[in-house]
């Protein structure tokens, strides 16, 4: 019989005993996380991720795309923020302006009201020549501690203009904020239309 050299045994190698070489991140996780807060609209967090993730993958030459669209989606949620804000801002000032308005209108009132009880008990039925004439009732009397009542026209809502145009009528002019004009409340005879 012939004799053929026979093969050596299997020997497996033993695991390497050195410290253990991790491949470097490609940057995966990075961007899934980016992208989800961008969804979420949590840029502030989600933008640097995906940045991140970005360069990550490209020190491991890995895919960046998950990181290029978590940065898509966190730039848009940056500008859907701002419009946001934006939209709020203006719709805020608008209800500012109104109160404002509402508040100026509300003064003239009280102005007129206490311009009209002084025409009901004067006896000649007139109304106050000056602002020192409603003082002299007091249901009449003003009191200013929201506004001034003065005899020149008002640039804000904190100031009420009055006037007599004649005896038997007058104007309480006031400032409206949101409307950027001046509003008259006719008194008697008098116009809303012009300042007599």
């Amino acid at each position: 019989m012939e004799n053929h050299p026979s093969a050596p045994p299997y020997v497996p190698t033993p695991p390497p005993t050195g410290p253990i070489q991790n491949r470097p991140s490609d940057g995966q996780t990075l961007g899934i996380i980016g992208l989800i807060l961008g969804l979420l609209a949590l840029w502030p967090v989600g933008l640097p991720l995906s940045i991140a993730s970005v360069v990550k993958a490209q020190k491991a030459r890995g895919s960046k795309v998950v990181g290029i669209v978590g940065i898509v989606f966190n730039a848009l949620a940056v500008f859907v923020s701002l419009f946001i804000i934006t939209i709020a801002i203006v719709a805020y000032n608008g209800i500012q302006q109104r109160a404002h308005a509402s508040a100026a209108e509300a003064s003239a009132n009280v102005v007129a009201k206490k311009a009209e009880a002084y025409a009901t008990i004067d006896a000649a039925g007139s109304y106050p020549a000056t602002i020192e004439d409603f003082a002299k009732y007091p249901e009449s009397k003003l009191i200013q501690d929201d506004y001034t009542v003065t005899t020149v026209p008002p640039l804000d809502e904190k100031t009420i203009m009055y006037k007599q145009c004649d005896a038997q009528s007058a104007q309480v002019t006031y400032y409206n904020t949101y409307a950027r004009q001046t509003r008259i409340i006719p008194l008697g005879d008098a116009s809303n239309l012009t300042s007599c």
